[in-house]
């Protein structure tokens, strides 16, 4: 008898090592799932700002990777945003109604800047807790 659908389970990947705008893939769900946290880890500390600043989001890629639901996001805009300290967890906010996850859909994170400055979080580990809810 397995029980391996009533843990929580990690996915965890980074650096990221790219400027810009970015999509990178987390993984492929091997059986459906519901996130329950996501926590991005920078090396640097980054403030809040106007007009420079990131926005973070975990992404439903779905099975052939061009999805565009968003699970969780955050941002480092003084406008409803927060700084972001050097490795401490940086928590993006879950969208409840998003937050189930199917089998085999890809997860993917997402840095959207506000200007065309560099991304201060280009060297980042995000961190997707997750609670299996059926069999892979």
């Amino acid at each position: 008898m397995s029980f391996a659908d009533r843990y929580w389970q990690r996915m965890s990947i980074g650096p990221f090592s790219s400027d810009g705008d970015a999509t990178n893939a987390l993984g492929r769900m091997e059986g459906a799932a519901i996130v329950q946290q996501v926590d991005v880890y920078s090396t640097v500390a980054v403030a809040t700002h106007a007009t420079n600043y990131v926005t973070m989001s975990l992404v439903n890629l779905g099975t052939a990777g061009a999805g565009t639901t968003v699970i969780a996001t955050a941002s480092t805009s003084q406008t409803g945003g927060a700084a972001v300290a050097a490795h401490v967890p940086f928590p993006l906010t879950i969208t409840a109604a998003n937050a189930a996850v199917a089998d085999g859909a890809t997860l993917g994170f997402v840095r959207d800047e506000a200007t065309t400055d560099a991304d201060p979080l280009s060297a980042c580990t995000v961190v997707v807790r997750y609670q299996s809810v059926g069999a892979p």
